[in-house]
């Protein structure tokens, strides 16, 4: 069962509650943290309905959780400006989502976890050093990743797709972005970022976002992630792009790290080659696809692993 809600007290956010099909108990939780871009609680953006957090809520309401997905601040009836949205009101705001699903009935307020995606990752490490009532976290395509690593690793595929490309189209791509200039210049662009020197092209840009990401080095995340000692799902797709296993350089007893052969970033395993040049029209070819069933299998062996407080106590 889903439930539109509106929370929030400055700034109101749309989200969905979903439900298992069983409600005469307390149920353990997940807050479901969303990656960057315009893309909404069910992971769609104008022209792309990839529904992957959908898909994820379902699949965690199926292992008899209690989910809470939402969009973010100026995102799909939010309130709020996208791009006036640093890392600071983001963090705020998933306080204000953990209380308000932690103030539900139906939810035991001793098991709620938080599950991130891409950029949700890297706000969920930081948010986890901020909540110590947290009872566990799943990191899913970005542990201990930062959005410049993330960044850089995009734009240097990029370039060498364009230049491999053939034909009329890799000429004009070559020609039209300057591909052999690509990682340099968004290079530069952080640069300009961090020493408030950025020159403004006509376009909008999330410079509060970006300068507060940049504050957190991957070295930083890494620290965070690894001070924790709550348990930890770290799962990584071969097929990703922006992340890569090998982020995490250390072992640590609570921190349970996979790799998925065939996963890309959105949690598809796809027949498909990553891809940025192309990267719309693969989203719409994975849309109709189910979640990585290795994912799913993944996530349910973690949970049976870890200790969640039982018996979850009745309803009232």
């Amino acid at each position: 069962m889903n439930q539109a809600v509106v929370f929030g007290h400055e700034v109101k956010l749309k989200g969905v509650l979903s439900y298992p099909q069983e409600k005469s108990k307390k149920h353990s939780a997940f807050l479901i943290i969303g990656g960057s871009g315009e893309f909404d609680m069910n992971g769609n953006i104008k022209g792309i309905n990839t529904d992957t957090y959908r898909k994820l809520s379902d699949f965690l309401n199926e292992n008899d959780f209690i989910t809470l997905r939402y969009s973010k601040r100026g995102i799909a009836g939010s309130e709020g400006n996208y791009y006036e949205t640093g890392v600071e009101e983001l963090l705020n705001d998933i306080e204000v989502a953990y209380t308000f699903l932690s103030e539900q009935e139906e939810v035991d307020e001793n098991n709620i976890f938080i599950i991130g995606h891409s950029e949700g990752a890297i706000l969920s490490t930081i948010y986890s050093t901020l909540n110590k009532k947290l009872s566990g976290m799943i990191l899913l395509s970005g542990a201990g990743t930062d959005l410049r690593t993330a960044q850089i690793r995009m734009y240097e595929y990029a370039q060498k797709e364009i230049q491999s490309l053939s034909g009329l189209k890799g000429t004009l791509f070559r020609f039209l972005s300057n591909s052999k200039k690509i990682v340099e210049k968004r290079k530069k662009f952080f640069h300009s970022i961090m020493n408030n020197k950025l020159i403004h092209s006509g376009r909008k840009t999330q410079i509060k976002w970006y300068k507060e990401h940049l504050a957190f080095t991957q070295e930083r995340i890494k620290t965070l992630l690894y001070a924790n000692d709550i348990p930890i799902l770290c799962v990584f797709g071969s097929k990703d792009i922006q992340s890569n296993i090998t982020d995490l350089d250390r072992k640590k007893e609570n921190i349970s790290v996979v790799e998925i052969k065939g996963m890309d970033h959105m949690l598809y395993t796809t027949k498909y080659q990553p891809t940025v040049v192309n990267q719309k029209k693969l989203f719409i070819e994975e849309a109709s696809l189910p979640l990585s069933q290795e994912l799913k299998q993944t996530i349910s062996n973690w949970l049976c692993t870890i200790k969640i407080n039982d018996p979850s106590p009745p309803l009232s």
